[in-house]
């Protein structure tokens, strides 16, 4: 189990770095705002920070969920 969510989060991390790997039309024009909406770079890097968080949040919760077995 821990190593599914492991594989997870690491693969997300490494679209993440992907994302941002190399120069993009918007580091060239950063005061033109629409270029990363446009490119679909934006988008993108939402669905990929939604994926992220949602591992995140599950690891948080196995750790709440393991602290309160310990109290009990």
């Amino acid at each position: 189990m821990e190593n599914e969510i492991a594989e997870g989060f690491l693969a997300v991390v490494d679209e993440i770095v992907k994302a941002h790997n190399g120069l993009g039309l918007s580091d060239l024009y950063p005061s033109l705002k629409f270029i990363p909406v446009v490119t679909g770079f934006l988008p993108k890097l939402k669905s990929l920070h939604g994926a992220a968080d949602s591992i995140l949040g599950g690891i948080l919760e196995q750790h709440r969920a393991k602290r309160e077995e310990k109290i009990r």
